[in-house]
Protein backbone atom coordinates (compact mmCIF):
# COMPACT_ATOMS: atom_id res chain seq x y z
CA UNK A 1 0.00 0.00 0.00
CA UNK A 2 2.58 2.78 0.61
CA UNK A 3 4.62 1.57 -2.14
CA UNK A 4 2.16 1.77 -4.68
CA UNK A 5 -0.22 4.42 -3.38
CA UNK A 6 1.14 6.28 -0.75
CA UNK A 7 4.68 7.13 -2.07
CA UNK A 8 4.07 7.31 -5.59
CA UNK A 9 1.43 10.62 -4.45
CA UNK A 10 2.57 12.16 -1.38
CA UNK A 11 6.05 10.37 -1.00
CA UNK A 12 8.39 13.31 -2.00
CA UNK A 13 6.38 15.72 0.73
CA UNK A 14 8.47 16.53 3.71
CA UNK A 15 6.65 16.04 6.68
CA UNK A 16 6.89 19.69 8.11
CA UNK A 17 5.26 20.77 4.68
CA UNK A 18 2.15 17.70 5.03
CA UNK A 19 -1.18 19.38 4.88
CA UNK A 20 -4.30 17.84 5.62
CA UNK A 21 -5.17 19.09 2.02
CA UNK A 22 -2.64 16.89 0.57
CA UNK A 23 -3.91 13.98 2.20
CA UNK A 24 -7.81 14.36 1.65
CA UNK A 25 -6.56 14.58 -2.38
CA UNK A 26 -4.27 11.97 -1.51
CA UNK A 27 -7.90 10.12 -0.64
CA UNK A 28 -9.42 11.27 -3.74
CA UNK A 29 -6.64 10.10 -6.17
CA UNK A 30 -7.11 6.63 -4.15
CA UNK A 31 -10.53 5.84 -5.40
CA UNK A 32 -10.74 8.68 -8.23
CA UNK A 33 -6.77 7.22 -9.78
CA UNK A 34 -6.07 4.24 -8.56
CA UNK A 35 -9.42 2.58 -8.60
CA UNK A 36 -9.67 1.12 -4.66
CA UNK A 37 -12.38 0.41 -3.00
CA UNK A 38 -13.48 2.72 0.04
CA UNK A 39 -12.16 -0.48 2.27
CA UNK A 40 -9.11 0.16 0.70
CA UNK A 41 -8.44 3.53 0.92
CA UNK A 42 -9.30 3.67 4.04
CA UNK A 43 -6.44 0.77 5.25
CA UNK A 44 -4.00 3.90 3.33
CA UNK A 45 -5.93 6.14 6.14
CA UNK A 46 -4.60 3.74 8.89
CA UNK A 47 -1.15 3.16 7.59
CA UNK A 48 -0.93 7.59 7.46
CA UNK A 49 -2.50 7.66 11.01
CA UNK A 50 -0.44 5.11 12.35
CA UNK A 51 3.10 6.64 11.18
CA UNK A 52 2.29 10.31 11.54
CA UNK A 53 1.64 9.26 15.32
CA UNK A 54 4.56 8.17 15.70
CA UNK A 55 6.14 11.23 14.53
CA UNK A 56 4.51 13.10 17.06
CA UNK A 57 5.02 11.19 19.96
CA UNK A 58 9.05 11.25 18.41
CA UNK A 59 8.77 15.45 17.61
CA UNK A 60 9.23 15.59 14.49
CA UNK A 61 5.34 17.27 13.76
CA UNK A 62 3.17 19.28 16.47
CA UNK A 63 0.16 17.65 15.25
CA UNK A 64 -1.55 14.31 13.14
CA UNK A 65 -2.51 16.14 9.69
CA UNK A 66 -5.05 12.77 9.42
CA UNK A 67 -6.95 14.05 12.36
CA UNK A 68 -7.95 16.69 10.26
CA UNK A 69 -9.54 15.34 7.53
CA UNK A 70 -12.47 13.42 6.74
CA UNK A 71 -11.38 9.73 6.06
CA UNK A 72 -12.51 7.39 3.67
CA UNK A 73 -15.42 5.22 4.20
CA UNK A 74 -15.59 1.30 3.97
CA UNK A 75 -17.41 -0.06 1.56
CA UNK A 76 -20.37 -1.65 2.29
CA UNK A 77 -20.08 -5.45 1.20
CA UNK A 78 -22.35 -7.23 -1.64
CA UNK A 79 -24.46 -9.48 -0.33
CA UNK A 80 -24.97 -12.52 -1.67
CA UNK A 81 -27.41 -14.96 -1.15
CA UNK A 82 -28.18 -18.94 -2.54
CA UNK A 83 -31.29 -20.27 -3.20
CA UNK A 84 -32.44 -23.56 -1.67
CA UNK A 85 -31.29 -25.70 -4.60
CA UNK A 86 -27.44 -24.20 -3.97
CA UNK A 87 -27.60 -24.24 -0.50
CA UNK A 88 -29.08 -28.38 -0.71
CA UNK A 89 -25.85 -28.56 -3.48
CA UNK A 90 -23.71 -26.88 -1.18
CA UNK A 91 -24.02 -28.80 1.99
CA UNK A 92 -24.09 -32.28 0.10
CA UNK A 93 -20.84 -30.94 -1.41
CA UNK A 94 -19.25 -30.09 1.67
CA UNK A 95 -20.53 -32.91 3.98
CA UNK A 96 -17.21 -34.39 4.62
CA UNK A 97 -15.52 -31.20 5.13
CA UNK A 98 -14.72 -29.49 8.98
CA UNK A 99 -16.78 -26.22 7.40
CA UNK A 100 -19.97 -28.50 6.79
CA UNK A 101 -21.24 -28.46 10.85
CA UNK A 102 -20.30 -24.58 10.70
CA UNK A 103 -21.94 -23.62 6.90
CA UNK A 104 -24.92 -26.06 8.11
CA UNK A 105 -25.89 -24.51 11.54
CA UNK A 106 -25.84 -20.67 10.15
CA UNK A 107 -27.76 -21.64 7.21
CA UNK A 108 -30.34 -22.90 9.05
CA UNK A 109 -30.37 -21.04 12.31
CA UNK A 110 -29.08 -17.28 10.60
CA UNK A 111 -26.69 -17.21 13.74
CA UNK A 112 -23.36 -14.91 13.65
CA UNK A 113 -20.03 -16.79 13.64
CA UNK A 114 -18.90 -15.78 17.18
CA UNK A 115 -22.89 -16.57 18.51
CA UNK A 116 -22.07 -20.49 16.84
CA UNK A 117 -18.48 -20.60 17.86
CA UNK A 118 -19.93 -19.54 21.52
CA UNK A 119 -22.31 -21.93 22.21
CA UNK A 120 -22.28 -25.11 24.12
CA UNK A 121 -24.28 -27.72 24.67
CA UNK A 122 -26.02 -26.91 27.51
CA UNK A 123 -27.89 -23.91 25.49
CA UNK A 124 -28.98 -26.41 23.04
CA UNK A 125 -32.23 -28.15 23.74
CA UNK A 126 -32.88 -30.76 20.82
CA UNK A 127 -35.59 -32.37 22.35
CA UNK A 128 -37.59 -29.16 22.75
CA UNK A 129 -36.05 -27.81 19.12
CA UNK A 130 -34.80 -24.76 20.63
CA UNK A 131 -31.00 -23.06 21.21
CA UNK A 132 -30.82 -20.21 23.25
CA UNK A 133 -28.34 -17.96 22.34
CA UNK A 134 -26.69 -15.91 25.10
CA UNK A 135 -22.45 -15.59 24.54
CA UNK A 136 -20.28 -15.34 21.97
CA UNK A 137 -16.52 -16.24 21.51
CA UNK A 138 -14.04 -14.08 20.75
CA UNK A 139 -9.91 -14.24 20.59
CA UNK A 140 -9.03 -10.98 22.33
CA UNK A 141 -4.92 -11.33 22.46
CA UNK A 142 -4.70 -14.98 20.99
CA UNK A 143 -6.71 -16.33 23.67
CA UNK A 144 -9.87 -17.91 22.98
CA UNK A 145 -12.91 -16.13 25.52
CA UNK A 146 -16.74 -16.49 25.63
CA UNK A 147 -17.83 -12.87 25.96
CA UNK A 148 -21.41 -11.37 26.25
CA UNK A 149 -23.20 -10.54 23.35
CA UNK A 150 -22.97 -6.54 21.75
CA UNK A 151 -26.22 -6.29 23.99
CA UNK A 152 -28.48 -7.56 26.44
CA UNK A 153 -31.28 -7.44 23.62
CA UNK A 154 -29.22 -9.98 21.49
CA UNK A 155 -30.04 -12.92 23.66
CA UNK A 156 -32.83 -14.49 21.95
CA UNK A 157 -34.66 -17.83 21.44
CA UNK A 158 -34.00 -19.83 18.04
CA UNK A 159 -36.23 -22.29 17.43
CA UNK A 160 -34.53 -25.13 14.91
CA UNK A 161 -35.77 -26.82 12.30
CA UNK A 162 -36.46 -30.78 11.93
CA UNK A 163 -34.04 -31.20 9.84
CA UNK A 164 -31.07 -29.27 12.10
CA UNK A 165 -32.44 -31.26 15.08
CA UNK A 166 -31.59 -34.87 13.25
CA UNK A 167 -28.08 -33.34 12.19
CA UNK A 168 -27.55 -32.03 15.50
CA UNK A 169 -28.20 -35.63 17.22
CA UNK A 170 -25.69 -36.76 14.86
CA UNK A 171 -23.43 -34.22 15.42
CA UNK A 172 -23.54 -34.97 19.34
CA UNK A 173 -22.71 -38.74 18.91
CA UNK A 174 -19.70 -38.20 16.78
CA UNK A 175 -18.56 -35.76 19.68
CA UNK A 176 -19.17 -38.57 22.35
CA UNK A 177 -16.91 -41.03 20.08
CA UNK A 178 -14.47 -38.77 19.53
CA UNK A 179 -14.18 -38.36 23.98
CA UNK A 180 -13.89 -42.36 24.19
CA UNK A 181 -11.30 -41.96 21.27
CA UNK A 182 -9.01 -39.14 22.79
CA UNK A 183 -9.94 -40.14 26.58
CA UNK A 184 -7.92 -37.47 29.35
CA UNK A 185 -6.78 -35.34 26.43
CA UNK A 186 -10.38 -34.52 25.23
CA UNK A 187 -11.35 -30.89 26.02
CA UNK A 188 -14.21 -31.24 27.70
CA UNK A 189 -15.74 -27.72 27.49
CA UNK A 190 -18.87 -28.76 25.77
CA UNK A 191 -18.86 -26.67 23.00
CA UNK A 192 -20.96 -27.21 20.09
CA UNK A 193 -18.36 -26.70 17.04
CA UNK A 194 -15.10 -27.49 17.70
CA UNK A 195 -12.31 -30.05 16.24
CA UNK A 196 -12.05 -33.37 17.44
CA UNK A 197 -10.57 -33.17 20.38
CA UNK A 198 -13.09 -30.49 21.42
CA UNK A 199 -11.02 -27.40 21.42
CA UNK A 200 -13.62 -24.58 20.06
CA UNK A 201 -13.75 -23.64 16.63
CA UNK A 202 -12.46 -19.95 16.53
CA UNK A 203 -14.51 -17.40 14.54
CA UNK A 204 -11.60 -16.05 12.26
CA UNK A 205 -11.20 -20.33 11.52
CA UNK A 206 -14.11 -21.12 10.14
CA UNK A 207 -14.39 -17.94 7.91
CA UNK A 208 -10.87 -18.60 6.91
CA UNK A 209 -11.54 -22.17 5.98
CA UNK A 210 -14.67 -21.29 4.50
CA UNK A 211 -13.16 -19.07 2.46
CA UNK A 212 -10.79 -21.50 1.53
CA UNK A 213 -13.43 -24.05 -0.01
CA UNK A 214 -15.63 -21.50 -1.40
CA UNK A 215 -13.34 -20.55 -4.07
CA UNK A 216 -12.89 -23.39 -5.87
CA UNK A 217 -16.62 -25.56 -5.02
CA UNK A 218 -18.40 -22.20 -6.31
CA UNK A 219 -16.68 -22.73 -9.54
CA UNK A 220 -17.68 -26.34 -9.44
CA UNK A 221 -21.09 -25.95 -8.63
CA UNK A 222 -21.47 -22.98 -10.86
CA UNK A 223 -23.02 -20.60 -8.07
CA UNK A 224 -21.73 -16.82 -6.20
CA UNK A 225 -19.05 -17.02 -4.45
CA UNK A 226 -20.13 -16.19 -0.85
CA UNK A 227 -18.45 -15.09 2.27
CA UNK A 228 -19.69 -17.00 5.44
CA UNK A 229 -21.70 -13.87 6.53
CA UNK A 230 -24.03 -14.01 3.19
CA UNK A 231 -24.99 -17.48 4.89
CA UNK A 232 -27.18 -15.13 7.64
CA UNK A 233 -28.42 -13.38 4.96
CA UNK A 234 -29.43 -16.70 2.65
CA UNK A 235 -31.48 -18.03 5.75
CA UNK A 236 -33.38 -14.47 6.12
CA UNK A 237 -34.01 -14.21 2.57
CA UNK A 238 -35.26 -17.92 2.18
CA UNK A 239 -37.32 -17.62 5.51
CA UNK A 240 -39.09 -14.12 3.53
CA UNK A 241 -39.85 -16.16 0.57
CA UNK A 242 -41.15 -18.64 2.67
CA UNK A 243 -44.17 -16.04 3.63
CA UNK A 244 -42.43 -15.46 7.42
CA UNK A 245 -43.87 -12.34 8.80
CA UNK A 246 -40.89 -9.99 8.67
CA UNK A 247 -41.18 -9.14 12.57
CA UNK A 248 -40.77 -12.81 13.14
CA UNK A 249 -37.58 -12.57 10.79
CA UNK A 250 -36.40 -9.86 12.88
CA UNK A 251 -36.72 -11.13 15.95
CA UNK A 252 -34.43 -14.16 15.01
CA UNK A 253 -31.79 -12.45 13.79
CA UNK A 254 -31.86 -10.19 16.46
CA UNK A 255 -31.87 -6.99 14.58
CA UNK A 256 -32.19 -3.71 16.60
CA UNK A 257 -35.42 -3.12 14.81
CA UNK A 258 -38.18 -4.12 12.40
CA UNK A 259 -36.86 -1.26 10.36
CA UNK A 260 -33.23 -2.85 9.88
CA UNK A 261 -34.53 -5.81 8.42
CA UNK A 262 -36.58 -3.72 5.96
CA UNK A 263 -33.76 -1.56 5.33
CA UNK A 264 -31.50 -4.67 4.58
CA UNK A 265 -33.72 -7.04 2.81
CA UNK A 266 -35.65 -4.03 0.61
CA UNK A 267 -34.77 -6.00 -2.63
CA UNK A 268 -36.75 -9.00 -1.55
CA UNK A 269 -40.36 -6.53 -0.89
CA UNK A 270 -41.53 -6.10 -4.98
CA UNK A 271 -41.81 -9.77 -5.36
CA UNK A 272 -43.31 -10.36 -1.88
CA UNK A 273 -45.41 -8.07 -2.37
CA UNK A 274 -46.72 -9.57 -5.82
CA UNK A 275 -46.94 -13.04 -3.72
CA UNK A 276 -49.57 -11.16 -1.55
CA UNK A 277 -51.60 -9.59 -4.00
CA UNK A 278 -51.54 -13.02 -5.82
CA UNK A 279 -52.97 -14.71 -2.63
CA UNK A 280 -55.56 -11.79 -2.21
CA UNK A 281 -56.62 -12.32 -5.82
CA UNK A 282 -56.85 -16.27 -5.12
CA UNK A 283 -59.19 -15.12 -1.77
CA UNK A 284 -61.40 -13.14 -3.67
CA UNK A 285 -61.79 -15.26 -6.66
CA UNK A 286 -62.83 -18.26 -4.39
CA UNK A 287 -65.75 -15.68 -2.55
Amino acid sequence: MIDTYIVPKIGAITLEKLKPLHIQNFYKSCIEEFGLSGTSALYCHRILHTALNQAVRWQLIKTNPTNMVDKPRKSKPEMKVLDTHEVDSLLNRIKDLSVYIPVFLAVTTGMRRGELCGLKWENVDLDEGVIYVKNQLQTIDNIKQIVPLKTAGSKRKVILLDYTISILKEYKDHQEENKKVYGDKYKTENFVLSHVDGTPFDPDYISRNFARWIHPISKELNMHKIRLHDLRHTHATLLLKAGANIKAVSERLRHTSVAMTLNTYSHLLPDMQKDAVRKLNDLFYKL
